[in-house]
């Protein structure tokens, strides 16, 4: 039998220590230790852009953001990529497996839309 793990921070850790765990393999989700604020409308540059960005957040144990991956978007790289910034900006609280902090991933589907016009009334000048 061969038993692999890993010196870190002076203590040993057990493969599964050291990956991220994904959303499906843990008991409760990782979930900021504050609000996290994003524009509904994304604009740049006077221009207004609305589209989906989906991100891959990766949380120490220790809830500080270690990296975040762009999955996807249908909005400009850039824009994803702020959007990014604020949530790597923020501490969170880490994901649970067995009652223990672990490493896991984070999974944010963002849209952003074109505002809602409602109904306007229309009433006739006198």
């Amino acid at each position: 039998m061969v038993v692999v793990a890993a010196l870190a921070a002076g203590a040993w850790l057990l493969p599964e220590e050291l990956r991220y765990l994904e959303p499906a393999e843990i008991e409760r989700a990782p979930f900021p230790e504050r609000r996290i604020d994003v524009p509904a409308i994304a604009e740049r540059n006077g221009a207004t852009f609305f589209g989906k960005v989906k991100l891959r957040i990766y949380i120490q144990k220790s809830g500080e953001v270690d990296h975040i991956e762009v999955a996807a978007t249908t909005v400009p790289r850039e824009i994803a990529e702020d959007t990014a910034k604020r949530f790597a900006e923020v501490r969170w609280e880490p994901g649970t497996r067995n009652g223990r902090k672990r490493r896991s991933v984070y999974i944010v589907e963002l849209e952003f839309e074109p505002p809602v016009m409602g109904p306007r009334t229309l009433t006739p000048e006198n």
